[in-house]
């Protein structure tokens, strides 16, 4: 198995980061302007993209400002059972986050170009943190 491992250093609070993970109108903002998702253990979260793309991810665990796991139900092949982990740490007001997209079946073509569009999305997410504007697909 491989994984992808990203550290971003965010100058926002870790609250603030915790909530562009969970709720909605976060993700909407760094990810994907269609997102439908809720900050529930249990929820399916879903996210179509304007390219047709689509996955589904399960939240499995949600440790407010600490830590939030999904499971991916939906998708791609290789991203079915993949997990993606944000774990946060507060660093006097601000955060930083540490990205996993765990239980890749191997390194392939696909699993690269994910890896570079995470680079891409977790830049987002920092400037949404940062600035209130990300730039979602």
């Amino acid at each position: 198995m491989v994984d992808i491992h990203h550290t971003l250093d965010i100058d926002a609070p870790v609250d603030q980061v915790y909530r562009a993970v969970t709720e909605q109108e976060g993700l909407r903002g760094w990810w994907t302007r269609r997102a439908i998702a809720a900050p529930e253990v249990g929820h399916k979260n879903e996210f179509p993209f304007p390219s047709g793309d689509y996955n589904a991810m399960r939240i499995v665990d949600l440790e407010p400002d600490a830590r939030v796991e999904w499971v991916c139900v939906e998708a791609t092949e290789e991203w079915v059972g993949t997990r993606v982990v944000f774990a946060m740490e507060d660093r006097d007001g601000a955060t930083t986050l540490l990205f996993t997209h765990a239980d890749w079946q191997t390194d392939t073509p696909f699993f690269r170009m994910c890896r570079k569009a995470w680079e891409w999305y977790l830049a987002s997410l920092k400037q949404y943190c940062e600035t209130g504007t990300g730039t979602p697909s």
